[in-house]
């Protein structure tokens, strides 16, 4: 009757007779870590938008790139990047629609992409 009224606590891992779950050696959990990793250090933009306003790619230094880069690929997972990006959109209606196509509807949203300088 002793045995009853006598308190269970929480084993410690190295002395729990089954092994603990971790999941960072996983199969999936690697490869999906390995998906939303860096593959290589970006390249600095090769586009001639140097006389117009609204592309201002040559005047992006690559010290900003590099930092946005490390930035986005410290997040781990999809969800994190997602966010990532879009903390750096500014989501516009647009002023003026066209139809370019007649297949597809008014373009309703535009996306403007910032670049932080913290």
């Amino acid at each position: 009757m002793s045995d009853l009224l006598k308190k269970i606590e929480k084993v410690p891992p190295h002395e729990a007779r089954k092994r603990g779950v971790n999941k960072e050696n996983w199969k999936r959990e690697r490869k999906r870590r390995e998906i939303y990793a860096s593959k290589s250090f970006p390249e600095p933009p090769r586009c001639n938008h140097k006389k117009n306003t609204t592309f201002r790619c040559m005047t992006i230094k690559m010290q900003d790139i590099a930092r946005m880069h490390r930035r986005f690929y410290e997040l781990r997972n999809k969800i994190d990047q997602d966010n990532y990006i879009l903390q750096h959109c500014r989501i516009a209606k647009c002023s003026r629609i066209r139809l370019k196509n007649e297949s597809r509807g008014p373009k309703n949203l535009s996306a403007e992409y910032l670049l932080c300088y913290d």
